[in-house]
């Protein structure tokens, strides 16, 4: 029986966030004070689109290279062949694209502008559930914050050639 000897041709990674924004129940209770505190978070938000777009545009350079050194595997079946290379490939996911991601996300979120937000007085609500939890809204111009990314496993597609 010959041996089979795949290689890791096209490698697809699915970067991505799972977006949730809580609004404590103080806020969630008035439909204009929520609207205004999700209006709080767009900055954050467009932010991480742009994170991951230029991140996403930029994984084949930065890593095209690893998935090309991992080679062709031999076996003497295509599932015992394939397996060392994704376990390979799934190591250059997660200790060098995910981290890298995630160091990207953080740095770019402690420069995210809040200071441009506006709350809508939403006829006084915005001030009240402001003060039942005894924070005033101006404080959260000057706010940073930072989201973690989201691990999703890559999916692999087997072949011949470098990483796609």
């Amino acid at each position: 029986m010959a041996a089979i000897a795949p290689a890791v041709q096209i490698v697809h990674v699915k970067l991505g966030f799972k977006r949730k924004i809580y609004i404590a129940k103080e806020f969630a209770s008035d439909a204009c004070v929520a609207k205004t505190m999700a209006d709080y978070e767009a900055p954050a938000v467009q932010n991480d689109d742009a994170v991951m777009a230029a991140f996403g545009a930029a994984l084949e350079k930065t890593y095209g290279p690893d998935f090309n050194a991992i080679g062709p595997n031999a076996g003497p079946t295509s599932d015992e062949a394939q397996k060392p290379l994704l376990e390979k490939a799934s190591a250059v996911f997660h200790d060098k694209i995910y981290p890298g991601f995630e160091q990207e996300v953080v740095a770019a979120g402690g420069k995210v502008d809040f200071s441009k937000w506006q709350k809508d007085p939403c006829d006084g609500a915005t001030d009240k559930a402001f003060a039942s939890i005894s924070v005033k809204p101006e404080s959260l111009k000057t706010n940073k914050q930072t989201t973690t990314p989201q691990v999703q496993q890559p999916n692999y597609g087997g072949g011949r050639s470098g990483a796609h």
